[in-house]
């Protein structure tokens, strides 16, 4: 039973992880669209990492 506790907790942290990893990227992207573009608006901010996104998954 505790081998499966630990297990479980192995996954928690990993995902935990992931997430920080996840987060800091779009805080990076951000940055890097505002740098580039100055001033932006939330719905703008969106369109500028939607269009990151789509050139990155063409890219692949």
């Amino acid at each position: 039973m505790l081998r499966t506790y630990a297990h479980v907790l192995g996954i928690v942290v990993s995902v935990g992880r992931v997430a920080e990893l996840v987060v800091g990227e779009l805080e990076r992207s951000i940055v890097r669209i505002l740098a580039k573009k100055g001033p932006l608006n939330i719905s703008q901010i969106d369109e500028e990492l939607r269009k990151m996104r789509e050139k990155h998954l063409g890219e692949s």
